[in-house]
């Protein structure tokens, strides 16, 4: 998203610059414990001692060297693309063969933790390693405690001293002992946490599943509580949400029942989505009641507030239950624009199958009391809409009796929704225009079009220096140059849509531009296509489809719908 790629390319930016500025000077990247430090110098990287003695790589070139002290006493070192371990005196313990290793991550599992890292290369004395897709287990005299091709795959270890082992297809566990705690029968075997990438600690427990029956094992694999489970789902905060005989209840991570008048359906954000006789509310991991059980669904709206479902239909609530949006559409989703410091919260609705836009705004009275105040921004008049163009102009795609145009954020059109697919150019004012198999070039800012409907192809060369540098602006000594096909001839314009160039050769073009005009295909397929949300009388046209198909999509995905990852 916009401020995500922004941070990027300021990161980007920063790096390049750094490397820039340490091409001909040693820069030190980590000070270890003993005082010795890891170096980069244009040749490749050097640990030095204390005295800034060159230990290891005064002799030799490598690409990467990592210590982890305090805690391991030996270095992980990368030459020719394959790692070895090394001591301290730079002698090899080990061939330069590895593609991985995999530390035990011991950062505690509980929520107030998460973030921490605290990675141990050997852990009671053994780490897993890779080498060509097989894996291993080493210990501290580098001898193979586990011989490759023992297992198909071994994990890193846990904070209780296991490895989970696959072999033939099937899962067990293997303490550092070197002894199957769980023989390798069970389907599936983890003690991955919650399903969002930022918590990353492994959980002190297991969860394991054989013939479609779940079970829990302790921080020594150990079957915690003699249980076996119809289903178990992985919620945030480690807890499992576990099902037997048609009940389901919470358990921490440590296998303890939570005891509480409702039951978890799903978590949601930072949230649960609970259900008390018939009716749904929103609890914290506590069990703090945050909306009452009124509702017939709840999903977080990730930025504060809560979607709603009453008699069928979908309104907002803040998190003190005070109405913002009425429950009176058949869909709702967060429109982003306007999000940064902003009161006003904008949102994308449906009524009557089609999609429109409004917008919140809290007010605070003279005597303290907050008024919300709800506006529509554009009425619900679309087939299909985008929540916001990715790089692109303020505004949204749309599409209207199966045309496609560009409004921006207040409804205003920028585009005239007449044309099979619409794609803005990246920081431009232009956009490419295609229908009827053709394209054509349209400037945004003037409403007008810089060329006809009449191209096989076209193709704008710029200076993205944002995307290479992180630095917005474009280099003025490089002309904005237009590459247009049609006929059979390539022609080269100025950015007026003047020829500058007539009848040139296309390997001249594939020299010059980096493309392949005979290469390209027409399809009216887009990005822009994929991100919209359309109303159920959209035909899906086959080369959306097939995408849908390729990455195991459902045609649906299409179509608007309420789900708690709206």
């Amino acid at each position: 998203m916009k401020n995500s790629h922004s941070q990027y390319m300021y990161i980007k930016w920063a790096l390049t610059l750094i490397y820039v500025l340490t091409q001909s000077i040693h820069l030190s990247f980590s000070q270890t414990s003993n005082g010795m430090t890891v170096k980069s110098r244009r040749a490749g990287q050097i640990l030095a001692d204390a005295s800034g003695n060159e230990v290891i790589g005064k002799n030799d070139s490598f690409q990467t060297i990592e210590t982890n002290f305090p805690h391991d006493q030996v270095v992980w070192i990368k030459k020719n693309n394959k790692w070895a371990f090394f001591d301290l005196k730079g002698t090899a313990l080990t061939p330069f063969i590895f593609d991985k290793m995999y530390p035990a991550n011991l950062a505690s599992y509980d929520p107030s933790e998460w973030g921490k890292k605290d990675y141990r290369w050997f852990y009671k004395g053994l780490t897993v390693v890779e080498h060509d897709t097989q894996f291993a287990v080493l210990n501290e005299k580098m001898e193979y405690a586990i011989p490759w091709k023992t297992y198909q795959w071994i994990s890193p270890m846990s904070t209780g001293g296991l490895m989970i082992v696959k072999q033939n297809n099937k899962y067990g566990l293997l303490n550092h002992q070197l002894k199957l705690i769980q023989p390798v029968v069970f389907d599936t075997i983890s003690n991955y946490p919650a399903k969002y990438y930022f918590h990353e600690q492994n959980s002190p427990t297991f969860w394991a599943k054989k013939n479609d029956k779940y079970y829990i094992l302790d921080t020594l694999g150990n079957w915690l509580d003699s249980v076996v489970y119809d289903n178990i789902t992985i919620l945030q905060a480690n807890y499992y949400l576990v099902t037997k005989d048609g009940n389901s209840w919470r358990l921490d991570r440590n296998g303890v029942k939570v005891v509480e008048n409702f039951t978890i359906i799903r978590d949601d954000e930072d949230y649960c989505i609970a259900q008390k006789d018939s009716r749904v509310g929103l609890v914290e991991w506590s069990g703090e009641i945050v909306l009452s059980f009124e509702y017939e669904d709840i999903n977080c709206e990730h930025l504060g507030n809560f979607f709603v479902k009453k008699d069928g239909k979908w309104g907002v609530v803040n998190e003190d239950n005070q109405q913002l949006i009425p429950c009176q559409y058949d869909y709702i989703a967060y429109a982003w624009d306007n999000h940064d410091n902003n009161p006003e919260r904008n949102y994308i609705v449906v009524q009557n199958d089609k999609f429109g836009k409004v917008s919140t705004a809290q007010e605070i009275d003279s005597l303290g009391n907050i008024k919300v105040t709800m506006k529509e921004i554009f009425p619900c008049i679309y087939d299909g809409i985008t929540t916001w163009v990715e790089y692109g102009p303020e505004g949204h795609y749309v599409m209207l009796d199966g045309k496609m145009g560009l409004i921006d954020y207040k409804g205003n059109i920028q585009i005239p929704i007449q044309y099979k697919k619409v794609s803005h150019l990246f920081e431009t004012d232009w956009a490419i225009i295609f229908d009827k198999g053709k394209m054509r070039l349209y400037n945004i800012r003037s409403n007008s079009f810089v060329l006809p409907l009449a191209y096989d192809y076209i193709f704008v060369d710029r200076d993205y220096s944002i995307i290479e540098t992180g630095q917005k602006g474009f280099n003025k000594h490089k002309p904005t140059r237009i590459i247009t096909y049609r006929n059979g001839l390539v022609n080269i314009l100025n950015k007026k849509g003047n020829v500058i160039q007539s009848n040139v050769p296309k390997d001249e073009i594939k020299r010059r531009f980096r493309i392949d005009i005979d290469a390209y295909q027409y399809t009216d397929c887009s990005y822009a296509l994929s991100l919209m949300k359309h109303n159920s009388t959209y035909l899906i046209p086959d080369c959306l489809i097939d995408i849908l198909k390729k990455h195991n999509v459902p045609a649906t995905y299409v179509y608007y719908n309420m789900t708690q990852d709206n």
